[in-house]
């Protein structure tokens, strides 16, 4: 693990920022402050793109409607892990 950024889920801001992509200086590195904006984006059009796919089927979930999946699962979908891997970097997000 080469950096990781907390960022808050409302607005992108940066909670907090180690390793690589903060040095030499500190967490408003402008290149920390780029992966932030950019990773924000991509959990913002992942969020668009699960409230879609709940819109299309209506919740039903591998053919069980989703009022029978009990009470956790009645607010609709939600999240739960990002993971973007290429030759070059990987990238996970877990938000929370």
């Amino acid at each position: 693990m080469q950096s990781v950024l907390i960022l808050s889920r409302d607005t992108g801001a940066i909670i907090r920022a180690t390793g690589a992509i903060t040095r030499p200086t500190s967490p408003d590195h402008p290149l920390a402050v780029e992966y932030a904006s950019a990773v924000y984006q991509f959990i913002k059009a992942s969020d668009e793109l699960v409230g879609e796919l709940e819109r299309i089927d209506g919740g039903v979930t591998g053919g069980v409607p989703r009022e029978k999946l009990g009470d956790e699962n009645n607010g609709g979908d939600d999240v739960k892990l990002l993971r973007i891997r290429t030759r070059r970097r990987e990238l996970v997000v877990v938000p929370g």
